[in-house]
């Protein structure tokens, strides 16, 4: 291994290490892949396992198929094995970062990307948060290296392109296939007919129907109805544009800034050098032009989303990565004591970073003890079920509990779920408790702090 490599290794290690598992599952998106990998564990189901009862047909599941993996060794899924495998995507995503660096720009360009990559606020954040993006951003970026090895002459590489990009959609689905978009955007910028031949089409197409068309059959095989919404509700108006207002104008741009902080702070500097060189016949032209085009087209596609969330954003990181590493590599090979100056600055970015998260985990696993909670209810009632929850996430609570934990939305339910044998509860806010029209026969068998809010275990009387 290169030095380059094990700099870039004991940096990750230690980047994405640190409080690795230590992170309450707070929401239902952090919940769903373990509770998805538990019932893998417990029933066996692979394809299709289940949440709450129910199969779970509107994402593919390669990331509860990570956590499974990792957590056979214990036969039961933690918040350890939970975000182990999320760690390793990060991990192999800087190696692929480098990679692609070195590719593109030679020199030291590479291990200052991956350096780059490891040290946003993307990174540091969702290493650790057992939720898709992650992976998805692990094969993207390995696809997308794939496309310039084909480009270049590499003669099975367009097997990786389009492989990992179907592994990218057993992540999120439709979402996971930007590589193609990104493939066809960069042939038509670069206008030459020999990157038109090199892209396969008609292979690549046969290798990602092969790998896309298990998840399609296996659910109109499950649930045929279910399915055909899932593919209409989930997976095409999800990413359909939105109306373009004041707030949907300005959300993504400060997503985008976010993501990749601290390093928002050069970007535009770095972007100016970038147009320049790819408008120029500078020998970096090529590469600083496909990463160009890499973040572009990623930026468009998920800001015209009509859902829009700050992890959404995660796959925007390598390719600016890229463009900092390459204009970095060169500051410092003007001046030496640029380099200097970019490692007392990566050391101070990793150790804020590292700071911020750790007192924004200590806040939220105290603010959302779904832990406390749960011992709560069984020391409380013994072996509380079924068991329900309005306005608080259930699904963490099911992790927590090990076992389902059913969502309401209104009066009628609560009265069914406190009512429900042998012994069910509900946990509600008191806010909305007090707010009840009809609470007779209702019994508050506890009162508790979460989240920032008084809530009420609430039963009814037999």
């Amino acid at each position: 291994m290169s030095r380059e490599r094990l700099w870039l290794g004991a940096a990750a290690v230690v980047l994405i290490g640190v409080d690795l598992g230590n992170r309450v599952l707070a929401s239902n998106d952090e919940a769903r892949f373990p509770l998805l990998a538990q019932d893998i564990l417990t029933r066996g189901a692979w394809l299709f396992p289940q949440l709450n009862g129910a199969p779970y047909l509107h994402k593919p599941v390669l990331v509860a198929w990570l956590i499974a993996l990792v957590s056979l060794p214990a036969g039961h899924v933690t918040q350890f094995t939970a975000a182990l495998p999320l760690a390793l995507a990060a991990l192999v995503t800087a190696f692929v970062i480098h990679a692609l660096g070195r590719e593109l720009f030679g020199g030291s360009a590479g291990l200052l990307a991956g350096l780059v990559a490891l040290t946003t606020q993307g990174f540091v954040t969702f290493s650790r948060t057992p939720v898709p993006d992650m992976v998805m951003g692990a094969c993207i970026s390995g696809s997308l290296w794939m496309l310039v090895r084909m480009t270049r002459g590499a003669p099975r590489a367009w097997i990786g392109f389009y492989g990992l990009a179907g592994l990218a959609f057993w992540t999120k689905g439709t979402a996971g296939l930007m590589p193609l978009v990104i493939a066809l955007a960069w042939t038509l910028v670069s206008a030459r007919p020999d990157k038109w031949r090199a892209l396969r089409l008609p292979r690549g197409a046969l290798v990602l129907a092969a790998i896309v068309a298990p998840w399609w059959i296996g659910g109109l095989l499950v649930d045929a109805p279910a399915m055909r919404g899932v593919v209409v509700s989930d997976q095409l108006f999800w990413y359909l544009p939105r109306m373009p207002t004041p707030s949907a104008l300005a959300l993504p741009v400060a997503h985008a800034l976010g993501i990749v902080l601290p390093w928002t702070v050069i970007g535009p500097a770095a972007l100016v050098g970038a147009v320049r060189a790819a408008r120029s016949s500078d020998p970096a032209r090529e590469g600083v032009t496909f990463a160009l085009v890499w973040a572009g087209v990623t930026l468009a596609l998920v800001a015209i989303s009509h859902e829009q969330r700050f992890r959404y954003y995660l796959p925007l990181v390598p390719p600016v990565a890229l463009l900092l590493g390459w204009w970095l590599a060169r500051a410092i090979a003007a001046r030496r004591s640029a380099g200097r100056v970019f490692g007392v600055g990566w050391a101070l970015s990793a150790l804020a970073l590292l700071t911020a998260y750790h007192v924004e985990m200590r806040q939220q696993n105290a603010d959302y003890d779904y832990p406390r909670l749960s011992a709560t209810l069984q020391e409380a009632l013994g072996d509380p079920e079924p068991v329900a929850t309005w306005e608080i996430h259930h699904l963490p609570l099911a992790f927590y509990l090990g076992r389902p934990v059913r969502p309401i939305g209104d009066e009628a339910d609560l009265q069914r779920a406190a009512a429900a044998p042998p012994h069910g509860v509900v946990i509600v806010r008191d806010a909305t408790l007090a707010k009840m029209r009809e609470r007779e026969g209702l019994i508050v068998l506890r009162r508790e702090r979460f989240a920032g809010r008084d809530i009420s275990i609430v039963s009814r009387r037999m």
